[in-house]
């Protein structure tokens, strides 16, 4: 990577998660923590990820840009060579299907992530045992607060609760509370 970086504009595909095995225990995001104020990242394209809202979250919590892999002609065509491994993984890409759900994302993050764009990524912390909930902290002192578990989380001693699959963003005075894709 230390070769690459220096070229590369944009990161597409950058491992925003863990594995989410079973004896997993929550992730850190090492490379966002890395990258974020120096490079362009995206994770998976949220249109093929089988979780949408999980990723979307994922990718506000990680700093990172939305990402999708869309066609605009010959979709059908690809039920063809569904058995070609390379390109089967690509059934849901119709533009036309998606555009709506493209500009929400891009949106809900750029709402979230526009002040934070140029930061540094200063901590990431984990703030429950069973991993569903973190705290990341950019330069600028904004915060965000982002819940993956089943109930809202209220954070010790202070009035925030996050809902759950949803974020809380404290900046200065101003705290803006996202919950989740509606």
């Amino acid at each position: 990577n230390e070769y690459t970086l220096p070229y590369a504009t944009d990161i597409l595909e950058l491992p925003l998660d863990d594995s989410r095995l079973l004896y997993s225990y929550a992730t850190v995001p090492f490379m966002s923590m890395v990258l974020h104020g120096y490079k362009e990242y995206a994770g998976i394209a949220l249109n093929l990820a089988g979780d949408y809202d999980y990723y979307l979250l994922k990718t506000i919590e990680s700093g990172a840009s939305p990402y999708f892999v869309v066609a605009a002609n010959n979709t059908s065509e690809l039920k063809q060579y569904s058995s070609y491994s390379a390109i089967n993984k690509y059934y849901s890409v119709r533009y036309s299907i998606w555009l709506g759900d493209i500009v929400e994302a891009y949106n809900t993050v750029n709402e979230a992530l526009s002040d934070v764009q140029n930061s540094e990524m200063m901590k990431h912390e984990i703030l429950t045992d069973d991993g569903k909930v973190a705290k990341v902290v950019y330069e600028n002192g904004i915060t965000f607060y982002v819940n993956y578990g089943e109930k809202a989380y209220a954070v010790e001693g202070t009035d925030i609760v996050i809902p759950v699959n949803g974020y809380v963003k404290i900046n200065g005075e101003n705290t803006t509370v996202w919950e989740g894709v509606k």
